[in-house]
């Protein structure tokens, strides 16, 4: 009796492993514990790829804004170097304008053209007679990992 649960022991403790197994992918169960331990990380794990936490910090790699004061209908803005396909943009602020054919407030706003690594390039609605564009705006980029 004590041969077979012995060799059932023997067996299990095998399969199961120790406290002082290394981790590893293809080890005991202890050691694949610890192996997934290893890749999930913990909530104090700054930005990184190689855990599950470190790459749940943040998604944000960086942002910037930029005031610019249009002066025609297209323009661009010089940025820091960014990966335009992992970009979100944003403009700010508007100005207005007032009708005399159609008795009303207008909002004047940009908008988007185009963007690479250092530009950021805008339209905006044609003035005619209305005057300014209605001062300053802004552009935020916001750069994704």
């Amino acid at each position: 009796m004590f041969g077979v649960v012995g060799t059932m022991i023997g067996w299990l403790s095998n399969q199961l492993g120790l406290k002082t197994d290394v981790a590893s992918a293809t080890g005991s169960v202890h050691a694949k514990i610890g192996d997934l331990k290893n890749k999930i990380g913990n909530n104090t794990d700054t930005r990184a790829s190689n855990t599950v936490m470190g790459s749940l910090s943040t998604g944000i790699k960086s942002w910037q804004n930029v005031v610019f004061t249009p002066s025609s209908t297209t323009g661009s803005i010089t940025i820091a170097s960014v990966n335009p396909s992992k970009c979100m943009i944003t403009f700010n602020g508007g100005g207005s304008y007032y009708s005399t054919s159609d008795g009303g407030m207008h909002h004047i706003s940009p908008w988007l053209i185009g963007i690479t690594a250092t530009t950021v390039s805008y339209g905006m609605p044609s003035k005619g007679s209305y005057g300014e564009y209605g001062g300053s705006y802004s552009v935020t980029v916001v750069e994704f990992y």
